[in-house]
């Protein structure tokens, strides 16, 4: 069973890329990530964020999933405003066309990550063998699949797009994930999961 997951937000001018995954640890200490939901939605920020509520809410993910919002655009600036309005707390992700990122902490809410850096992370995964994307059926996963593959392909030629949004959304909201599940192993969740039971 997965013991935790990372839903991955990039919100676009009209849509929106949702990508979760789940990651694994078994006794041997190996981990696999695992695409466990992604779409495309076509919602105003304060609907998607409703949503997104409402989906971390239910089993198995309540108290178990890390939110991180691609906060560069302005819709997705929106989407972390009003997931925090909710008292969800996401992880900000300013995802530029730099090659690296920096954070205050280790544990910084608040992050400047390079898109190249984000999509490694995701292809590293995939190539290492421990990333999964088969057994979902909807329009942005296979994007994802395909997105991937050709991010992989244009590595070897060189001729990568230039800039986070010449990215599929698909791509860039599973890559915010998988850089998630690849780097932190704190839960910001923490803090709503005390108030679930404190009742706050």
């Amino acid at each position: 069973m997965p013991h935790a997951f990372y839903l991955g937000v990039d919100a676009r001018e009209e849509t929106a890329g949702i990508t979760v995954l789940s990651k694994e640890t078994d006794g041997q200490d190996d981990t696999t990530v695992h695409l466990n939901q992604a779409q495309f939605i076509e919602e105003a920020p304060e609907a998607l964020a409703d949503r997104l509520q409402a989906f971390v809410s239910e089993r198995p993910y309540i108290g178990r999933t890390t939110l991180v919002v691609n906060t560069a655009t302005e819709r997705g600036a929106a989407v972390h405003e009003a997931l925090g309005a909710l008292g969800l707390d996401a992880v900000d992700v300013t995802l530029t066309d730099a090659t690296t990122h920096t954070t205050g902490d280790e544990n910084a809410m608040s992050v400047v990550l390079g898109i190249e850096e984000a999509l490694e992370s995701l292809a590293t995964l995939h190539q290492d063998g421990a990333l999964t994307l088969d057994g979902l059926n909807t329009e942005a996963a296979s994007d994802l699949a395909r997105s991937l593959q050709r991010y992989l392909d244009d590595q070897v030629t060189n001729d990568a797009p230039d800039g986070p949004t010449s990215y599929s959304a698909a791509l860039t909201s599973a890559s915010l994930a998988g850089w998630m599940a690849s780097e932190r192993t704190f839960d910001p969740t923490e803090r709503l999961k005390t108030d679930m039971r404190s009742g706050a």
